[in-house]
């Protein structure tokens, strides 16, 4: 697999289940990284307009995930 990036919601009803995906992917020696954002909701990234800071976070995670060289 791939290096993976995992972002959740804090108050995402699937927080739990991206968590324990993290968890399971590390054991097996895939790099990942595992980002909750918080104070936020499940498909926050729709909502640009309401969740301003937690979008910016999340994308410039990504940003710095994937701008990463040796991950």
């Amino acid at each position: 697999m791939p290096k993976t990036l995992i972002i959740t919601a804090e108050y995402d009803p699937l927080v739990d289940e991206g968590r324990e995906y993290y968890n399971k992917i590390q054991h097996i020696g895939v790099p990942a990284k595992y980002v909750e954002i918080p104070n936020t909701i499940h498909a926050f990234l729709s909502l640009e307009k309401i969740c301003i800071d937690a979008c910016k976070i999340a994308y410039l995670e990504v940003k710095n995930f994937y701008s990463q060289k040796n991950n």
